[in-house]
């Protein structure tokens, strides 16, 4: 009978009052809802965007937020890299000046002359952030993926990979493309065959994916890092017209006629300039050979020793027409560079300088390369590689699948992890199916027994039942274990299960409806000849089939979200579920990342619940009326 008849609802309070509980229920509905989008808008977020907590991602509409993520993805998350890159004073990519879109004859200029470089003129962007140690963090991006599809086709298996390359990777997720920076002088790579094969993948790489190196940006870094950020300071202390530090031209020459200006130059190419740029006049091979003199002591022999060459005398080594490849010799290079070679030997050959050359040679003059480009550049030196402004036009172009890869990008890299690591997810999947087992038969059994037959100390058992309940089922966790690890059963699927087979509050209840049922239908089935197993199966369980589903959701998702209870169990890797590898995402991702990651592991839940819905209903609302 409803509490408000159909004539009473047309009352003026009693429309007051159900507009206000309608009011509520959406209010209570939004406030549940609105936490759930809030999340799953930031699961498809990165770094750049993922503080600004909107219920619909604002690259989704917006292209300039579109292209700030596309260049942080380029830039592999680097925005000191960017910087550099389009020359840009802004601190972060969302504050970043949107560059202006290269014209279409630009951008095919552009990649042809890119085409040309060598390997260690360019960088393979989309590569995850610039240190090794948070490749993943921000989720899986085209260069690793294709990285990972190069290797396996090279090699065959993950096991092939780590013999070619002496590592000891478990899981493919674990392989990532060596990292680059040669514009630093600290970066010295070992040429040794990772290395090598992965400048070969480097190479094949669509030329959309590749950008050169910003080695001239390094100029701008030694004058914001070593004089200041101030345009005003370093113009009076060089003695320079700069507009501002990051329009800073660098010479291909040491400077004539400004000291200070040639002093600052000289200490950027000796101690800040990568070594893959820096050149020596052949009037420097007399120099060459002295500090390799004085470094090996004299003795031509330690010399071919390090080298592993038989040359006679010192006279006869050449002077390199570039940074060398194997170690002694980039340290000879590097030292020699940093202490002895004479300043007015050294010129620089960066790709910035390559692409001036590039253009030199195709056009008359800069008018003319404003001409063809659109731009407004003023003499040579002005000139830069556009990275950043074909980025912008790719970006343009590709709106749609760049949008697209941004949406799906971190639940692929959690899908991927969820089910690749170890053995988490056919853990995940047995451990669920024999915790419902077991919650639908030893339970039931339990209840049946204290139901059916009267027993004296019925209610000291059920007392005995109800009192674990007022214990968390933390304080049993070190008991468990330590009882376990006694009997042997540690990593092992006898651990999970075991200590929850059995649940005193699950047998209360279901001997609370088993004592509902009427005597009758028992009796009835006895006259029938029906045994005891039969009755309980045939007639009880099928009476009480909500409940039953209501204990089976329950017990789902404490098996599904076990994470503390399987991690102190199963120390093994390769006995952890998938809840325990989610918990380890912290230590790598990034927050959108794991967000991704939850969003998919409530998946199951959600369906579970959805199919089940009505049985699921009708066991939480029976036990009430009864």
């Amino acid at each position: 009978m409803p509490h408000l008849a159909k004539i009473g609802r047309k009352a003026l309070h009693a429309r007051l009052l159900l507009t206000g509980m309608y009011v509520l229920l959406t209010l209570g509905g939004v406030t549940m809802v609105a936490p759930f989008m809030m999340w799953l808008s930031s699961s498809m977020t990165s770094e750049v965007d993922s503080k600004e907590l909107q219920l619909i991602p604002a690259y989704w509409r917006r292209q300039d937020m579109l292209l700030r993520k596309y260049c942080e993805l380029q830039a592999n998350f680097d925005y000191a890299t960017y910087q550099l890159i389009a020359r840009d004073e802004k601190a972060t990519f969302l504050e970043m000046t949107p560059p202006a879109e290269a014209s279409p004859r630009e951008v095919a200029e552009f990649r042809e002359y890119l085409a040309g470089l060598p390997p260690t003129y360019t960088v393979l962007g989309s590569a995850g952030p610039i240190t090794a140690t948070l490749r993943p963090k921000y989720g899986l991006v085209p260069s690793i993926e294709a990285y990972r599809r190069f290797l396996l086709e090279k090699h065959g298996s993950l096991d092939g990979v780590n013999r070619a390359y002496r590592t000891t990777d478990a899981q493919l997720t674990n392989v990532v493309p060596p990292v680059e920076n040669w514009w630093g002088r600290l970066f010295q790579p070992e040429f040794d065959r990772r290395f090598t094969e992965f400048l070969e993948f480097k190479q094949r790489q669509p030329l959309s994916l590749r950008y050169p190196a910003p080695a001239e940006g390094v100029w701008v870094a030694y004058l914001n890092s070593r004089i200041g950020g101030d345009v005003k300071k370093v113009n009076a202390k060089l003695g320079t017209d700069f507009a501002s530090v990051y329009a800073a031209v660098l010479p291909a020459r040491l400077p004539a006629g400004n000291p200070a200006l040639a002093k600052a130059w000289e200490e950027c190419l000796r101690s800040d300039m990568g070594l893959w740029y820096i050149r020596m006049d052949s009037a420097a091979a007399p120099a060459w050979r002295g500090f390799l003199r004085k470094r090996y002591l004299g003795d031509i022999s330690l010399y071919n020793q390090a080298h592993e060459t038989k040359l006679a005398r010192f006279a006869d080594i050449p002077l390199p027409d570039d940074c060398p490849r194997d170690i002694a010799g980039m340290g000879e290079w590097n030292d020699f560079i940093a202490r002895s070679a004479p300043i007015q030997y050294f010129r620089l050959d960066t790709p910035e300088s390559r692409y001036r050359k590039f253009l030199h040679d195709k056009y008359a003059g800069v008018a003319a390369v404003n001409a063809a480009y659109g731009t407004a550049y003023r003499n040579w030196d002005e000139i830069l590689p556009p990275t950043a402004k074909v980025w912008a036009a790719d970006c343009r172009a590709n709106a749609r699948a760049v949008r697209w890869a941004f949406v799906t990008r971190n639940y692929r890299t959690a899908g991927a992890y969820m089910i690749t690591q170890g053995r988490a997810f056919l853990n995940t999947i047995v451990y669920v199916g024999l915790a419902l087992l077991f919650t639908l038969t030893v339970n039931p059994l339990a209840a049946y027994a204290l139901s059916r037959f009267k027993l004296p100390e019925t209610n000291k058992i059920l007392l005995i039942l109800l009192a674990t309940m007022a214990f968390p089922a933390e304080i049993s966790m070190i008991p468990n274990f330590l009882l376990l690890k006694e009997l042997s059963l540690l990593n092992s699927f006898w651990a999970l299960v075991l200590p929850g087979m059995a649940n005193g509050f699950s047998i209360f209840l279901l001997k609370g409806m088993f004592d509902g049922l009427p005597q009758d239908l028992y009796e009835a089935a006895e006259l029938d000849g029906a045994g005891e197993f039969v009755i309980f199966w045939r007639v009880t369980m099928p009476l009480v089939k909500p409940f039953l589903a209501y204990l089976s959701l329950g017990s789902f998702i404490g098996a599904y979200s076990a994470f503390a209870f399987a991690f102190i169990l199963c120390p093994n890797p390769n006995m952890w579920t998938m809840m325990v590898f989610l918990q380890q995402m912290e230590t790598w991702a990034s927050q959108p990342v794991q967000f991704a990651a939850f969003v998919l592991a409530s998946i199951p839940t959600l369906i579970v619940f959805i199919t089940c819905q009505r049985v699921i209903m009708r066991g939480i609302i029976l036990p009430t009326e009864k």
